[in-house]
């Protein structure tokens, strides 16, 4: 069914189409504030002897300065939530600054995950479901990985 489809359908009924939200776009969102963001997201490598590692990775939207947090065969939940304090040990008196944690749905990110960052006093944004383009500053530098660990210089 196409766009105009549906457009019609509605317009034969009677009914308008929804109103605009109010607000900035999630582009000036994410413009407006870089200081106070966080992104992460896991990526794995695969090893020379055929296992998988998980790798945990931070962004500062602000500066691009990206944190490796942890390396292993077997993210727990408790070894991501460690990670996740250490990470605030790590940004000291700058945790406050943080005002939003931006992640993906992945199910090793837990409720304890979230409940280390939202008592340091930021806000958990879950990326929508299939849309990497919301966390795109981390899914760059992630694709971008693999190229620039083995580029030979």
């Amino acid at each position: 069914m196409a766009p105009s489809t549906v457009w019609e359908i509605l317009t034969k009924t009677g009914i308008p189409p929804g109103p605009r939200r109010a607000g900035p776009t999630w582009a000036q969102f994410l413009h407006a504030q870089p200081k106070a963001i966080l992104a992460t997201d896991f990526f794995t490598v695969d090893l020379v002897d055929g296992t998988t590692a998980y790798v945990l990775a931070v962004i500062e939207h602000a500066t691009r300065r990206i944190r490796i947090l942890g390396v292993t065969a077997h993210p727990s939940n408790t070894w991501v939530t460690r990670m996740g304090s250490n990470l605030l040990m790590d940004l000291d008196e700058r945790a406050e600054s943080i005002k939003f944690l931006l992640r993906d749905r992945d199910t090793k990110f837990t409720a304890d995950w979230d409940a280390v960052f939202t008592a340091a006093g930021s806000r958990i944004l879950r990326t929508p479901v299939q849309a990497p383009r919301a966390n795109a500053i981390m899914e760059r530098w992630i694709g971008g990985c693999p190229a620039n660990c083995l580029t030979r210089r």
